[in-house]
């Protein structure tokens, strides 16, 4: 059981950080080149699909991440007295953050995007829903940044927990 959690763990894991790591550096910035005439329907179509596989990501890391440390049946002080226990911790506190962040910010920004975009379709947008649309397209891309960060905090803190 504890290797499969762990194998559930990782893989869900690289795919949520590899996913953050490529609409960061790649996607976004890619977009952003296009123009919003671009940008901001293809960004909506994308967020149908990635906010509620990110979720179910963010929600499996964390659920199989809280398994194995409650099977390990740890006393709650290893988590504030040694290295190993500070980093979990720190990488408990960064994905409970990313997952806010993901479920309190980019999906209803993406919902929002989402509905919005239903309300044009087959006409040119009005500059108030343009504006709209912008707006939105800047609170996904800064949230992304921000879930960003602390995805590498967690990727470059868990592997090295043994160590510290």
């Amino acid at each position: 059981m504890d290797i499969a959690l762990r194998i559930v763990h990782v893989a869900f894991g690289i795919f949520w950080a590899g996913t953050v790591i490529f609409a960061t550096f790649i996607l976004l910035p890619r977009l952003k080149k296009l123009g919003p005439a671009i940008e901001q329907p293809t960004l909506k179509e994308i967020m149908r699909v990635t906010s509620p596989t990110m979720m179910i990501c963010s929600v499996v890391v964390l659920g199989t991440g809280i398994a194995m440390v409650l099977r390990a049946q740890l006393p709650v002080n290893v988590f504030f007295s040694t290295g190993w226990g500070i980093a979990m911790f720190i990488a408990f506190i960064a994905i409970v953050i990313a997952v806010i962040v993901g479920f309190g910010i980019l999906a209803p920004s993406g919902a929002r995007m989402e509905k919005l975009g239903r309300g044009f379709e087959g006409r040119q947008p009005t500059t108030d829903e343009m504006e709209k649309m912008g707006r939105l397209t800047r609170r996904i891309a800064t949230a992304e940044r921000f879930i960003f960060v602390l995805i590498m905090i967690v990727v470059i803190i868990m592997p090295l927990s043994r160590f510290i």
